[in-house]
């Protein structure tokens, strides 16, 4: 999947992404930052825009970069304390006549601003189809301040962005990391002695038939996809292994049984629930 942030990564900047569970072929792009850059000398600090001409703008300039004809879907990136809802509206109604943009969502948006820009939509947008947000098995916010419940209601499946930054390099939750070691071993054990086996086209197909270890990113993702929301985690990366072992975690989630899911929520908090 392709993306393209217009106003936030500067002309020439994209980045590869994949939706894993639907590894799909899409454009997506990104509007609402506005960056104090060389590139942009008129922006003397970083601010947002979610202005109707900005939208439209931004959109126009992501389809001219990639060379594509529309867009499958453009988020605004982050809520904009200056947002009319109703210039919004009139773009996303303009977009989506024009042909630019199919499908149009939001990026950290909370369940009440959510709900605000919902009620605001034109009629040739039905609904917005996604807010993306930040969860790990290391940043647990979503489950308890409403963003996945808000997505639930509204029947819309949430993006994760940052699904395994916590698991590697310098910001690593070395605790957490090691434990998550620990439930890959419990759950292949699980695996080889189950008498359904596992097939894949990578990393479990091997793990289902010999001892090699399970990755601990397919176990944090296959934590994130269990919740009954249906996170859609965003890898961004190039290189094809990490997408292949990402996507065995849709062949893992049936094995995170809530015992399991739950010892890893008790291993970030630092204590059992209530």
């Amino acid at each position: 999947m392709q993306t393209y942030m217009a106003d936030i990564l500067m002309k020439g900047c994209s980045v590869t992404y994949y939706l894993i569970v639907l590894i799909l072929q899409g454009r997506v792009s990104k509007t609402g930052i506005c960056l104090h850059h060389t590139n942009r000398p008129e922006h003397k600090i970083k601010f947002y825009n979610n202005d109707e001409s900005f939208i439209v703008q931004s959109a126009r300039t992501s389809v001219d970069n990639m060379h594509c004809g529309y867009l499958d879907l453009l988020l605004l990136h982050r809520p904009d304390p200056l947002m009319d809802p109703k210039a919004v509206s009139k773009a996303f109604d303009f977009l989506q006549k024009e042909g630019l943009v199919r499908h149009f969502g939001v990026s950290n948006f909370t369940p009440s601003q959510y709900r605000m820009l919902s009620s605001y939509l034109p009629p040739s947008v039905p609904s917005l189809v996604t807010n993306q947000i930040k969860m790990s098995p290391a940043h647990v916010s979503a489950l308890f301040d409403g963003s996945l419940d808000m997505m639930m209601e509204a029947r819309v499946r949430p993006m994760v962005y940052s699904p395994l930054r916590v698991l590697f390099g310098k910001d690593a939750h070395e605790d957490l990391v090691s434990y998550l070691r620990t439930i890959c071993s419990e759950i292949r054990d699980r695996m080889l002695s189950s008498s359904l086996p596992l097939q894949s086209s990578s990393s479990l197909s091997t793990t289902s038939t010999t001892t090699s270890s399970i990755d601990i990113d397919t176990v944090a993702l296959a934590w994130l996809m269990r919740h009954p929301s249906g996170p859609l985690p965003v890898i961004g990366t190039s290189k094809p292994h990490r997408v292949a072992t990402a996507a065995d975690a849709t062949l893992l989630v049936p094995h995170i049984d809530r015992q399991t899911w739950f010892k890893i929520l008790q291993a970030e908090r630092g204590h059992e629930v209530a």
